[in-house]
């Protein structure tokens, strides 16, 4: 039983130096343009830009697959820095800017319905019943 017990300590102790030896010399470098985008967007991870998060998203736009206006929770600010940031032009005139929006929750009259997770797009409220 010792010896069973030993030899798995050992294969895992090697598995696990050989995985830390492959993540260290095997690691795909991403791109840094893409990272930068990345922060500058809301990172909601809300979805109404129809890709599945902020990081997709980014990646899309430095691709060229989607337009600097993609991001509908962006504004007109954040639509002019990443034009500026990837070199494209971008026509404004359709882009709004918007104020901050604050939701209301009255914790007295909170029966926990979650209706409110279904009115706020950027999945921000959190808490339970009261």
């Amino acid at each position: 039983m010792f010896a069973a017990i030993a030899s798995l300590t050992v294969l895992g102790l090697i598995c696990g130096w050989l995985l830390g030896l492959a993540a260290r010399y095997l690691k795909v470098e991403g791109n840094p343009l893409v990272e930068q985008v990345e922060a500058l967007l809301p990172g909601s991870q809300c979805g109404q830009c129809g890709l599945p998060g902020c990081s997709a998203a980014a990646r899309a736009m430095v691709e060229g697959q989607a337009p600097v206006t993609l991001c509908p929770a962006a504004g007109r600010a954040l639509t002019e820095e990443l034009a500026g940031l990837l070199s494209v032009g971008v026509d404004l005139s359709g882009i709004a800017d918007k104020a901050p929006v604050v939701a209301h929750v009255h914790e007295q009259l909170c029966v926990g319905c979650t209706r409110c997770f279904k009115r706020c797009p950027t999945d921000a409220i959190l808490g339970g019943p009261r």
